[in-house]
């Protein structure tokens, strides 16, 4: 299961702001490896949306921390609430191969 999928799965909608953000935050690692968030990832997402890097940076936490319950982050193996670190490069080295159907 990729991203998109899982989101949709734990209740969040494309209509969330963080929802596009996610998605884009996981391709851009996929694509160029380990970044830094907050001065490189955030930036660039917040440019490609036409909005602010802590915009982006909020839009992406109020998901990760008052939409997916803990027992969703159980499912794919992960025991404790992530960052918003963790739970993009999780997304972005899996590629969806792991959590799945």
């Amino acid at each position: 299961m990729n991203i998109h999928d899982y989101l949709i799965e734990t209740g969040n909608y494309p209509n969330l702001v963080g929802f596009n953000y996610l998605i884009r935050a996981v391709e851009i690692v996929q694509e160029r490896g380990k970044i830094k968030l907050c001065q490189d990832l955030y930036p660039m997402i917040a440019k490609e949306y036409k909005t602010s890097a802590t915009k982006v940076e909020r839009a992406i936490r109020h998901i990760l921390t008052n939409k997916i319950k803990i027992k969703d982050y159980q499912r794919i193996g992960i025991n404790k609430r992530p960052t918003a670190g963790e739970f993009i490069y999780y997304f972005a080295t899996i590629k969806g191969e792991k959590y799945g159907k």
